[in-house]
């Protein structure tokens, strides 16, 4: 901000040749807002501080993204987003504000499932990700499909979860719980306090 002002106070001072009387008080009301704009600074300097502290801002930002997960050289998930922020600090993350699609592959890169969201977040030193906002996984190779509004994917475990209210259809019946958890790719899963409603076919 020093620097800023001082070349303020040089740009003033080579223009049109004028009376010294009128360069003293062109130097004195620069040199006063100058004096007021810094003590200005200085109150607000912890306000300033917190909020840099924060990493509320993202270092990169990157529109039309597709990212890949591989194992061991085979890849696993491709990922799709609009809008990729990057955030920094001791836990940075990766945001998806304007929502993501996720294809899961087997090892011949068959696709297994998919995962919708309309928000998401990634932890890249956890390898946790959380997806938000009408969230829906789908079994392609069972036909089976998952809702929430909340789920997390560990990527160390290989495992996703969601404590929140669930709702899995498949061909069969329709089953609701209070939280579900399942391998990444949604072929086994565990769904807590299940309810459901089972379809039966008339007999003709």
């Amino acid at each position: 901000m020093k620097q800023q002002l001082f070349g303020q106070v040089n740009k003033l001072l080579v223009l049109k040749p004028q009376s010294q009387f009128k360069k003293l008080i062109v130097i004195s009301i620069v040199m006063t807002m100058f004096i007021t704009m810094l003590f200005s600074c200085r109150n607000d300097m912890k306000t300033i501080e917190a909020f840099a502290s924060n990493d509320s801002l993202p270092v990169l930002i990157v529109k039309d993204v597709i990212m890949y997960r591989s194992d061991s050289g085979i890849v696993k998930a491709k990922m799709i987003s609009k809008v990729v922020q990057h955030f920094g600090g001791s836990d940075p993350y990766i945001l998806f504000p304007e929502g993501l699609f996720i294809i899961f592959y087997d090892d011949q890169m068959n696709e297994e499932s998919t995962l919708t969201a309309g928000y998401g977040k990634r932890y890249e030193q956890r390898k946790l990700f959380i997806a938000k906002k009408n969230v829906i996984v789908k079994n392609v190779l069972k036909n089976e499909q998952l809702n929430t509004e909340e789920l997390n994917w560990d990527e160390r475990k290989k495992t996703i979860y969601s404590n929140v209210n669930v709702k899995i259809t498949t061909p069969s019946e329709v089953m609701y719980g209070t939280g579900m958890q399942s391998d990444e790719r949604f072929k086994r899963y565990v769904i807590t306090n299940p309810k459901g409603e089972v379809e039966v076919q008339d007999e003709k």
